[in-house]
């Protein structure tokens, strides 16, 4: 099925470029043209900290921007930035929601979920341990039940923190 979409699409391109360009002269300044955009152009993906395998369609996948895969996108996962706080959403204010991985369950169990996450990132910093639940908004608000922060063990990664790993992973162009 792809392949009948992508051949469909080069046969409409085929047909426009045919229309636009009379002349192979202006053809091939045309394909010219398009060949020097696109050595010009970057796509940006700012990534959860999240750990998965990227299929077609992702956002993590190379080539879900474009036909080709090309230009390739530059993917940057932002430490600290989970998928419950990408969820949660920036506030009006454009204040970033906190992060927070629970390593460790009030009943002394590994969360196996949070430790791959935790562990698939190397060189972590900026977070700090939690013993208490932080209440508030959902912009501040602890992610997990009150006895994970007093008997497990949750690190947690300020809005300000979110903010400012968000910024220093920017796609410089």
């Amino acid at each position: 099925m792809i392949e009948s979409i992508y051949k469909q699409k080069m046969e409409e391109t085929t047909t426009n470029m045919k229309a636009d360009c009379p002349t192979t002269a202006s053809m091939e300044q045309s394909c010219n043209d398009v060949n020097l955009l696109k050595s010009r152009t970057k796509y940006g993906i700012l990534r959860c900290d999240y750990e998965y395998i990227p299929t077609r369609g992702d956002p993590g996948e190379p080539t879900t921007l474009t036909d080709d895969g090309s230009p390739l996108p530059v993917i940057v996962k932002v430490e600290g930035w989970t998928f419950e706080a990408a969820q949660r959403g920036v506030s009006d204010k454009g204040n970033y929601p906190a992060s927070e991985f629970r390593l460790t369950k009030a009943d002394g169990s590994t969360d196996a979920y949070w430790t791959k996450l935790w562990e698939a990132y190397d060189k972590r910093n900026g977070y700090i341990q939690v013993q208490k639940k932080v209440e508030g908004d959902k912009y501040v608000e602890g992610y997990f039940e009150e006895d994970d922060y007093k008997k497990g063990l949750v690190y947690r990664y300020e809005p300000q923190t979110v903010y400012e790993k968000m910024k220093k992973s920017r796609i410089d162009t």
